[in-house]
């Protein structure tokens, strides 16, 4: 039984295999999220349909974590010469599977896993708690699922799958969530927020594995 799921958006990267504890779910523009709670349901030794929650399951997985791109909109300001707004930017949605997650699916999306994961769901994802939209998204993932959801309102470092197996020593194309960038906030089923800590700028993240290492030409700050 794994003690953590990752479920990561192929658009993001095509990771292939992960640490012996954790279980990987792979989606992209044509899987459903019905496929995915299914997924998370059978990991967990889920009974019942997919479509039905709440779930009574065996043995809740600990920590789920989604990896993909965040999608942003800008509100407020005006479109310059060059096409920018000057506004703030805020979430818009999640790209994850075909339908994407965003405010007014998250909360149905969380409660078709409800119980399958036992402490907390990470979402991994650029700027995820940013903006009204995003604090909404993460709020109601922490009320369906019944558990806290961490996530942060900043870029966060992308690092190409090849670069593990050289820097890490892990298998290639291993999935590893890293450490966090910017403000990190947990999200309670109670709709209280905490700000958690605040990491480094994900230029200062970047910067910090290159000094590990790590070749500068597969790491961004893009997701």
């Amino acid at each position: 039984m794994p003690n953590k799921i990752i479920a990561i958006d192929r658009r993001f990267h095509g990771y292939d295999v992960a640490p012996d504890d954790t279980a990987v779910i792979h989606v992209d523009g044509d899987t459903s999220l019905d496929h995915f709670v299914s997924e998370v349901r059978r990991i967990c030794y889920a009974a019942g349909p997919a479509n039905v929650a709440p779930l009574h399951v065996s043995q809740p997985v600990p920590i789920l974590s989604i990896i993909a791109h965040g999608i942003h909109q800008m509100i407020g300001g005006s479109c310059d010469a060059g096409g920018n707004n000057g506004g703030t930017p805020v979430l818009h949605h999640i790209q994850f599977c075909r339908e994407t997650i965003h405010p007014g699916n998250a909360l149905a999306l969380a409660r078709r896993i409800q119980g399958c994961v036992s402490d907390r769901i990470r979402l991994v994802v650029c700027n995820a708690a940013l903006g009204a939209t995003g604090r909404q998204l993460c709020t109601h993932f922490a009320v369906g699922a019944g558990v806290r959801v961490m996530a942060a309102a900043a870029t966060q470092v992308a690092e190409t799958p090849f670069v593990h197996s050289a820097a890490r020593g892990s298998r290639p194309h291993s999935v590893q969530a890293g450490p966090w960038e910017g403000p990190v906030y947990e999200f309670r089923p109670n709709r209280t927020v905490e700000h958690l800590f605040t990491g480094p700028t994900c230029e200062e993240g970047r910067q910090r594995l290159i000094d590990a290492g790590y070749p500068a030409q597969n790491i961004d700050c893009s997701y």
